[in-house]
């Protein structure tokens, strides 16, 4: 089930709250769930285009709108309660979504961009629903069986939790660095830190990795990891893209 949706601003920028919030109160009404309205800053001009004055101090007074419980909250205050929350993202610098996706894993997300595209990169990452137009087919995930199976691998042997911090966990990931630079092709960045965030690493972790492997792959050197016995490695993955 697709739980991440999109509204694109159609020059009608208290329209596109409108739906957005709508369409968050249906699901939440569904999921017997908080919605959470995110904005960037507290002085949100959209929002209060979008719902007015009167609906807000509302939400802030009886913490309901239309019946459903409501939150308004910012990047800085939002704190997520693990019970479901669904998320309206109010026009959110699109690199916030990273963040957003590492905190709520699977719960519903609306999110909103202000011109069209700039929330391309997290549209893939999820195979995100166009509100207005679900049937619309959008670029998905670049990511080839044995990157796939480089990247699930590492995914299973280290700590998610604490990330690339424990040495044992740098070391693994460095050397799967080393072993892909020498023998795969690498090419879409954003893509692979799609599938990492995707696959629950936090969003500082999964840019930690892809700038290390960037880092590598643009000549540069770093200490940690393997250097020998990658050939290996790299056979395994092939072995299992094979079977």
């Amino acid at each position: 089930i697709n739980n991440r949706f999109y509204l694109t601003n159609r020059n009608d920028d208290k329209l596109t709250v409108i739906k957005a919030i709508k369409y968050g109160q249906i699901i939440a009404k569904e999921y017997n769930s908080r919605l959470v309205i995110l904005t960037a800053t507290r002085k949100s001009y959209a929002l209060e285009n979008g719902l007015g004055k009167a609906k807000i101090n509302i939400i802030n007074k009886r913490g309901k709108l239309d019946g459903i419980t409501t939150s308004l909250e910012t990047l800085k205050t939002f704190q997520y309660s693990k019970q479901n929350d669904i998320i309206v993202g109010l026009y959110l610098p699109p690199k916030e979504y990273d963040k957003i996706d590492s905190i709520v894993g699977d719960s519903p997300i609306i999110a909103t961009e202000f011109s069209d595209g700039e929330l391309n990169d997290w549209i893939k990452r999820w195979n995100a629903v166009d509100i207005e137009n679900p049937e619309k087919e959008n670029p998905t995930l670049q990511i080839d069986c044995v990157l796939k199976v480089a990247l699930d691998t590492l995914t299973n042997r280290i700590n998610l939790s604490s990330g690339l911090s424990h040495s044992s966990d740098n070391h693994l990931a460095k050397t799967y660095i080393r072993t892909l630079v020498k023998y795969h092709y690498i090419h879409n960045r954003e893509d692979i830190n799609s599938y990492l965030i995707k696959n629950c690493w936090k969003a500082s972790d999964a840019k930690q990795f892809v700038n290390l492997l960037f880092k590598k792959l643009d000549g540069g050197r770093f200490q940690g990891g393997e250097k020998t016995g990658l050939k290996k490695i790299y056979g395994r993955w092939v072995e299992e893209c094979k079977n």
